[in-house]
C-alpha cells in the first residue's frame, strides 16, 4: 500500500467531526463518526452480524491488554460490557473498502471473493490491535471519568447516575477519540489490505 493509499485512509478520517455514541440493541453501543450512517449505512448492514461472531475476541483483549491505572482499568472493562470498541472492526472495514488496493481485488477476483478475503485478514489482523485500541479509548474515558462513576456506569448501565454525564461529554469525547485513534487505525488497515490482497493475488482460481 503506498502513500496515496495511507492518505487517503487519514482523510477519510478527518473528515468525520467526531465521533459518536450509536446504539447497536441488546445494551451494546459503538462509537462511529457523525456522518457514518449517511454515507456507509451499506457497511453497518452487512458487518453487524460478523461483528457479532467476533465477540469472543473481547476475551482475548482482557488477556492481552495491560492497563496501568486503576481507572483506566476500570474504563476499558466498561467499553469491553458495552461494546463500544467493537467500532475498530467497522472503522477498519470501512476504510479497507475504500482503498484502491481493495477495489483492484473486487476487479480481479470479484465482490464475493474480495469481500471474504477482507473477513478473513480482519478476523487474522485485527485481534492483535484491540488492546491498543481499548487501552486508547480506556486513556480518554479515565481523563474525564472518575473510577466510581466508571464502575456505576459498568455496573447499573443505563439506570446509572452517570449517564447524563456520558451524553453531555460525547461532544468532548468524541473529537478525542478520533484524534488519538486516526495512526493506529491507518496501521490496522494498512496491514489488512496488505494481507488481504497478498492472500487474493496466491489463491487459485476457479
Amino acid at each position: 500500500m503506498g502513500y496515496d493509499e495511507l492518505s487517503k485512509i487519514s482523510g477519510w478520517l478527518t473528515d468525520f467531526s467526531s465521533f459518536r455514541l450509536v446504539r447497536l440493541g441488546g445494551g451494546r453501543s459503538v462509537y462511529l463518526p457523525t456522518n457514518f450512517h449517511n454515507d456507509h449505512r451499506h457497511f453497518m448492514k452487512s458487518l453487524l452480524s460478523f461483528l457479532i461472531a467476533l465477540s469472543f475476541f473481547s476475551a482475548l483483549s482482557d488477556v492481552l491488554a495491560q492497563p496501568t491505572t486503576e481507572a483506566n482499568s476500570t474504563a476499558i472493562s466498561f467499553i469491553r460490557q458495552r461494546g463500544l470498541s467493537a467500532n475498530i472492526y467497522l472503522l477498519t472495514a470501512s476504510s479497507a473498502s475504500a482503498t484502491t488496493t481493495y477495489k483492484m481485488i473486487q476487479e480481479e477476483r470479484g465482490v464475493e471473493i474480495a469481500q471474504k478475503q477482507l473477513n478473513a485478514a480482519m478476523r487474522q489482523i485485527v485481534p492483535k490491535y484491540q488492546p491498543e485500541w481499548d487501552r486508547i479509548m480506556g486513556d480518554i474515558y479515565s481523563k474525564h471519568f472518575s473510577t466510581d462513576e466508571l464502575t456505576s456506569l459498568t455496573t447499573l448501565g443505563t439506570k446509572s447516575p452517570v449517564v447524563p454525564k456520558l451524553y453531555a461529554e460525547q461532544n468532548v469525547l468524541g473529537p478525542e477519540m478520533q484524534k488519538a485513534l486516526q495512526p493506529l487505525l491507518t496501521s490496522v488497515v494498512t496491514e489488512v489490505v496488505s494481507l488481504a490482497f497478498s492472500t487474493a493475488t496466491n489463491s487459485p482460481r476457479n
